[in-house]
């Protein structure tokens, strides 16, 4: 029943997200359209565009390109899929992926980010749990750090463990979330991590799977 009712959800979860992208895209699209076609109207009146238009025309085609890339990523991200069964996960990649997607907070906050992500670690668990695991810990450290604040995530390999830190600069006992320290402690237990949470700190770790040789 339980692996029923999350593949049903799985699968609205995409639909809708997939609505949401399609309604949000159509408007850029025909925005980047309208500008090719202005942008040929002003090359058929005036023989060539002049040096200061072209510059504002190619400014506003990166902005599109850019909103919608934002938006892709987003979507990709946020839309609950279904774990392939068997298939380990890519720790490394997940970290890559939440910081990417964390990155606008942080620029907004202007919140200074040390990273350092050691590559190929993979882990025997669900992807969509990995993943949101690691969010719940990256992100309390974004909303903790503050307003050009100070964050670390390291995540490195040691021996036939992965050890994912996430380190910011807000004292003890600031919770920005409800119930976070209880949603990293259960979503720890569900996959076999290591979890300690001290303070500024939370450290996680990951029984990793060793390529065969």
């Amino acid at each position: 029943m339980q692996t029923a009712v999350g593949a049903a959800r799985h699968l609205v979860s995409q639909r809708l997200m997939d609505s949401l992208l399609h309604d949000v895209r159509n408007p850029l699209n025909a925005l980047s359209i309208n500008l090719d076609v202005l942008t040929e109207k002003v090359r058929r009146e005036l023989g060539e565009i002049p040096a200061s238009q072209e510059k504002n025309f190619k400014v506003m085609r990166e902005q599109i390109f850019r909103v919608d890339a934002i938006l892709k990523q987003f979507a990709e991200f946020l839309a609950a899929r279904p774990d392939a069964p068997g298939v380990p996960a890519d720790l490394s990649d997940l970290v890559r992926q939440v910081l990417v997607v964390l990155g606008h907070e942080c620029r907004r906050q202007m919140i200074k980010v040390r990273q350092m992500v050691e590559p190929d670690l993979k882990v025997g668990a669900p992807a969509s749990t990995l993943k949101f695991l690691v969010l719940q810990a990256i992100f309390r450290g974004v909303v903790r750090a503050g307003p050009e604040g100070e964050l670390d995530v390291i995540l490195q390999r040691d021996g036939a463990r992965a050890t994912l830190w996430v380190k910011d600069g807000a004292p003890e006992g600031v919770e920005p979330f409800e119930n976070a320290r209880a949603a990293l402690t259960a979503l720890s237990a569900e996959i076999g991590a290591e979890l300690r949470i001290g303070g500024a700190e939370v450290q996680m770790v990951f029984p990793i799977l060793l390529p065969q040789r």
